[in-house]
């Protein structure tokens, strides 16, 4: 696994419920899908208080912002354009859920960023996250669904007390922090210092 900067992302208590707030960071390139997260955005809230927040740029950007006009959602989808490391904190801070909409995912580190942040994540099976994506911290998807990530952002928000943000901070330093990963490391050479001797 990647290492992340628990000390920076830290979990906060999440804003109020509404306007619920959805976030995606990634490029704005086919590869991501980004525009499964319009549909689904659109799909799961056609009306009322909810927003999309959408950081990263890429080629795609027109597209995705007249596919956001084309679905009636447009005044509530976001475009933040390249955000820096902070920045990323900043959108975790003062959103409900992150997404990951992409094709494939070697490890998928902004939703990790998320679960230190202290808010639950929904990913399709692209990969890496189904190395950690598990029920007390979010939801899988089948890669292409819109209606399944529909699904899935509605029962996070019907659901929304059962995630408690230290405990997914919890998670991450458990497993992703840099103190995690150099014990693994130190272990893993300990191992293969011992089978060679």
């Amino acid at each position: 696994g990647n290492v992340v900067n628990t000390h920076l992302f830290k979990a906060v208590p999440p804003p109020p419920l509404s306007p619920f707030v959805v976030s995606i960071v990634g490029s704005l390139i086919k590869l991501k899908r980004i525009e499964l997260a319009i549909e689904a955005f659109a799909q799961a809230f056609p009306h009322g208080e909810a927003e999309l927040h959408i950081g990263g740029s890429g080629s795609l950007r027109d597209e995705l912002e007249a596919l956001a006009e084309k679905r009636g959602v447009g005044g509530r989808v976001k475009f933040h354009g390249q955000l820096s490391r902070q920045g990323v904190r900043d959108l975790f801070h003062r959103s409900h859920v992150v997404l990951s909409t992409s094709d494939f995912e070697t490890f998928g580190i902004t939703l990790i960023e998320a679960l230190s942040c202290g808010r639950p994540i929904i990913a399709t099976q692209s990969g890496g996250p189904q190395d950690f994506v598990t029920e007390e911290v979010g939801i899988l998807v089948p890669k292409g669904d819109s209606a399944a990530i529909a699904e899935a952002l509605q029962t996070i928000r019907e659901n929304y007390t059962r995630y408690q943000p230290q405990a997914l901070h919890d998670y991450v330093e458990a497993r992703y922090s840099e103190a995690a990963i150099v014990q693994r490391l130190t272990e893993l050479y300990e191992q293969a210092r011992a089978s060679s001797g």
